[in-house]
């Protein structure tokens, strides 16, 4: 049996996932994503068990997109109820656990953007 800890590490704002994800859920995301939010949903999802980890030793890079306007129009959905509550339940079924093992806490550090490069 795959680890938990080894199922989700985003980077940057790339997430890496395992393909034991692909083969339970059927898909990277749930049908009601569009285009936005699936990194937060997939930590959201993960960190609730121990399995989502911050990788800061490797670097990917987006040639394409970046920190500017975006090409297309961005949909954002509010995946934190319902959305997030099924797969929750789903994941807990199949690493047969009823209940999460990791703790969730949100803190919010009041700031503003600046390179990453001044903190890594």
């Amino acid at each position: 049996m795959l680890s938990p800890k080894a199922l989700y590490s985003p980077g940057a704002t790339f997430p890496v996932l395992h393909r034991w994800h692909i083969k339970h859920f059927g898909s990277l995301l749930p049908k009601q994503f569009a285009n936005q939010g699936g990194d937060p949903y997939l930590y959201e999802l993960y960190s609730r068990f121990n399995a989502a980890a911050f990788e800061v030793s490797c670097r990917l890079e987006n040639k394409i997109g970046g920190d500017g306007d975006a090409r297309y129009q961005k949909y954002h959905i509010d995946w934190r109820r319902q959305i997030l509550s099924l797969n929750l339940r789903k994941l807990r079924g199949f690493l047969n656990q009823t209940k999460s093992q990791g703790v969730c806490l949100d803190v919010v550090v009041p700031s503003y953007r600046v390179s990453n490069d001044d903190f890594l």
